[in-house]
């Protein structure tokens, strides 16, 4: 749900030696990091990102700047606590705009679930739950909930992301919308963490026709990660996968 009704659709959803192997290939084969960085009940983490997002399409052509991130709060052994948060203004419209969306899973190295809130300055309120699914180099990500805003409506999103290494993510996403509201949305993203450091970049194309005529988006930004985040991209994201 990271990435999911937020108005920008900016951001696409980050042990010594365990730092360092987690960001090795060997003789260009997939390396995937110790199963054991996706629980446990390590210290806060989560990343802060800055991005802008073009949209056009059957829609006011439109620019946004994007400050966004999340917060992780661990509180047992595989349970956490999240709010994604996020604050951007709209240009063309002359507008600020908000939003949040609050989270308790329960992560292993293999998959995780729980359920979510959200809440924006577009007056779009919602529930739901999520779960993700890790194996190899890939993770899978769904959620389902159901949105109040100008109209009532259910929404489900799947997700995936394929590593090229611990460091380097290609992601896609599908979402449907139905009810008072219906649509759907698309979105293909590449994002690439530095070696050893927290910063990362990353850059997203999508689609959407949710509530009304089409619109496309590009998006392209920086993620900085701090905290028990995890040494590499891949740690990152499935600690953190929703």
């Amino acid at each position: 749900m990271k990435r999911l009704l937020l108005a920008s659709t900016a951001s696409l959803a980050f042990g010594a030696s365990a730092s360092i192997a987690g960001d090795l290939t060997y003789d260009n084969q997939y390396y995937a990091p110790p199963a054991s960085s996706a629980s446990g009940s390590g210290g806060i983490f989560g990343d802060m990102n800055l991005s802008g997002t073009y949209t056009n399409g059957d829609v006011p052509k439109e620019f946004s700047l994007d400050l966004g991130g999340s917060i992780v709060v661990p509180f047992g052994s595989g349970w956490n606590a999240a709010l994604d948060h996020q604050l951007g203004y709209r240009f063309k419209a002359d507008e600020w705009f908000a939003a949040g969306t609050g989270h308790v899973f329960y992560a292993t190295p293999v998959a995780a679930a729980g359920a979510f809130v959200h809440a924006d300055t577009d007056e779009t309120y919602g529930v739901g739950l999520e779960g993700a699914a890790f194996t190899g180099n890939v993770d899978l990500i769904a959620d389902i909930g159901y949105f109040n805003a100008s109209s009532d409506y259910w929404m489900a999103e799947g997700k995936a992301n394929v590593y090229f290494d611990p460091n380097t993510a290609l992601s896609g996403n599908l979402g449907a919308a139905w009810g008072d509201t219906d649509g759907l949305e698309a979105g293909v993203g590449l994002e690439h963490r530095a070696m050893n450091s927290p910063v990362s970049g990353f850059a997203e194309i999508g689609y959407s026709d949710i509530g009304g005529p089409n619109s496309y988006h590009v998006t392209g930004g920086a993620r900085f990660v701090f905290g028990d985040s995890g040494s590499t991209l891949q740690e990152f994201n499935r600690k953190n996968p929703f």
